[in-house]
């Protein structure tokens, strides 16, 4: 693990805070850096590195029958803003820490081995998670992918194409269900359940996936001593129920049902004026689209009662509405034996964050592995896994893709 260890401390500094967390957005300076140094290692392994059009990095070891579908390890590398070292990470220096391995032990798989970094599949920048990953699986157009820009309107499209990549050749370079014959990715959980159960691995069963919104309530700023509450048209106020509605309606909305308001801008911003407009962007999740449907549904009406009762203008637009998905259980039940043969310790659980495995799993067998996080804590600077959980995790997906490759 010691090469692990130093490539994880290299990259830690990309975009690192003096706090000691981390700021890497998708393709901005720190996260081009990272990539930088993410491409060189693959180099220094012997991986023949491709960049794709939609700006994912891919490292191949290639097998002996290299016209074989392959089998990936895929995760990220960009951040949340003020997040922690671990998230994506641990998943695509894993893939490197296994080819290393092979190399090492002179294996010559019959498959060929393609470790991936897939580019924002955290929504900071764009407000669209795993743009990456959809675009080169065919979930997104180019045409799409002009209209998703960040805060400075700078779209994903645009990015691209500063960073060298040749997003008009899209279309010729999705994958699809002849070029990979398994996918895997190892994640931090970001939650709690882990650790609590004193369980080394997580094999995820489901993935759920996000509705999401931006919204704009708009009333009319007044002067806050001369406007009596009867005449006003406050939208912060407007806005605090929705955001409460949100938490109401994922309260009862089932098992895996959440939701959270997690933008909030209020103008004009003064202490003697009632706020005339209020941003909000609000993120729904569910492993069951019907479900997620309906919460969406009843969020809709919600917010148009509210705006009816306070005299506001609204106007919503729909970011993103991701398909939760399901991952293939016979990949799942031979990834538990092989634990169960190395005495690794292995749950079922779903995954409420969205992550880059979700669109394969149309493609090919898919699985999605936890390990443990320490206190359950994720997006956040004190963000930690042990090492000894993160060699465990290796040494399971090295197991996983020595028989996957073989085959």
């Amino acid at each position: 693990m010691d090469n692990f260890r130093h490539d994880f401390n290299s990259i830690a500094q990309c975009g690192i805070l003096a706090n000691g967390g981390l700021t890497r957005l998708a393709l901005s300076p720190p996260d081009q850096e990272a990539r930088a140094y993410l491409i060189k290692i693959m180099r220094e392994e012997g991986l023949k590195v491709h960049i794709d059009a939609a700006g994912n990095i891919h490292g191949l070891l290639e097998g002996r029958n290299p016209e074989l579908a392959a089998v990936a390890i895929g995760s990220h590398l960009d951040s949340v803003p003020q997040g922690g070292h671990y998230d994506g990470v641990i998943g695509v220096l894993a893939g490197i820490e296994v080819a290393r391995r092979l190399k090492s032990a002179d294996l010559h798989p019959l498959r060929s081995l393609k470790i991936v970094n897939f580019s924002a599949e955290e929504s900071s920048r764009f407000g669209v998670a795993t743009l990456g990953s959809k675009a080169i699986t065919g979930k997104i157009t180019t045409e799409e992918l002009k209209q998703i820009t960040d805060n400075e309107g700078t779209s994903f499209y645009t990015a691209l194409q500063q960073s060298g990549c040749d997003i008009d050749a899209l279309t010729h370079e999705v994958i699809g269900k002849d070029d990979i014959y398994a996918f895997l990715e190892l994640h931090i959980e970001q939650g709690g359940i882990l650790e609590r159960k004193n369980i080394d691995i997580g094999l995820v069963t489901a993935i759920a996936a996000p509705s999401r919104f931006d919204l704009t309530l708009t009333g009319r700023s007044d002067h806050s001593g001369n406007t009596p509450m009867h005449m006003r048209r406050d939208a912060l106020a407007g806005a605090a129920e929705v955001v409460l509605a949100v938490e109401d309606i994922a309260c009862n909305s089932g098992v895996s049902g959440v939701g959270t308001v997690g933008v909030l801008k209020v103008e004009p911003g003064a202490m003697n004026v009632v706020p005339g407009r209020v941003h909000l962007q609000i993120d729904i999740r569910d492993t069951s689209m019907e479900a997620k449907n309906h919460a969406v549904a009843e969020l809709q009406r919600r917010i148009e009662l509210i705006a009816q009762k306070r005299n506001l203008g609204i106007s919503i637009k729909m970011l993103c509405n991701d398909e939760p998905i399901t991952l293939d259980s016979t990949l799942r039940k031979r990834i538990q034996h092989l634990a169960c043969t190395m005495n690794i310790t292995t749950m079922e659980m779903i995954s409420g964050a969205g992550h880059d495995a979700m669109h394969f799993a149309a493609i090919a067998p898919t699985a999605l592995l936890f390990i443990p996080s320490i206190e359950g804590i994720s997006h956040n600077i004190n963000e930690q896994s042990s090492f000894e959980a993160i060699a465990k995790g290796i040494e399971l997906l090295y197991a996983c893709v020595q028989d996957l490759t073989a085959a």
